[in-house]
């Protein structure tokens, strides 16, 4: 698989290595049922609280930051125009991964690879609004961490109020062009 990994850190405050995102990146790609034969393009971009907020209440129409957002792009026509299988954004606010570590007593590094996992599961059509639905991407995301040989998230209860994907028809409506999240933040 050819894993195209964009990250662009907005927030000037300690993030993981490319490396780390890439790891976490694929492995939910792999385990989310992804098709690993064919190219696979995502942005991550570390935001800081203001831009975390600007987004959020641009495609979501809620005030204030949110920890993660995820948007997901169905290629035009990927044999004939080069684009990937499977293209996506995702905004990640810095500065709420080390608050809520910290008030949550988790490791940080752990905090930023469940919001990678959580993120790109979103962007593969996993979501969290029904129980069942939310029990199956976490079971997902606490696999995904365990081969990680990361703990166990807490149970994600309030990842309904906190964050949100994107529809793709959701993202084109938004003005949003892949693989940049620039549009909402001019």
């Amino acid at each position: 698989m050819a894993l195209e990994l964009d990250v662009q850190a907005i927030w000037p405050g300690p993030a993981p290595r490319l490396e780390c995102f890439r790891l976490w990146t694929q492995l939910a790609l792999e385990r989310g049922g992804a098709n690993m034969t064919l190219r696979q393009a995502v942005c991550i971009r570390i935001e800081d609280l203001i831009g975390a907020s600007l987004l959020n209440e641009s495609y979501r129409h809620k005030a204030g930051p949110t920890n993660v957002l995820a948007f997901a792009y169905e290629p035009i026509h990927p044999t004939i125009s080069g684009e990937a299988d499977h293209m996506a954004d995702l905004m990640i606010c810095g500065p709420l991964v080390w608050s809520e570590a910290l008030l949550g007593r988790k490791k940080v590094r752990e905090h930023w690879a469940l919001l990678t996992v959580h993120g790109v599961l979103h962007t593969l059509g996993f979501d969290h609004q029904l129980d069942e639905d939310e029990r199956k991407m976490t079971r997902l995301e606490n696999d995904i961490l365990a081969e990680l040989n990361m703990s166990p998230p807490h149970p994600f209860a309030a990842c309904r109020s906190t964050h949100s994907a994107v529809s793709p028809a959701g993202a084109r409506k938004a003005e949003m062009k892949n693989p940049r999240l620039q549009g909402a933040l001019e």
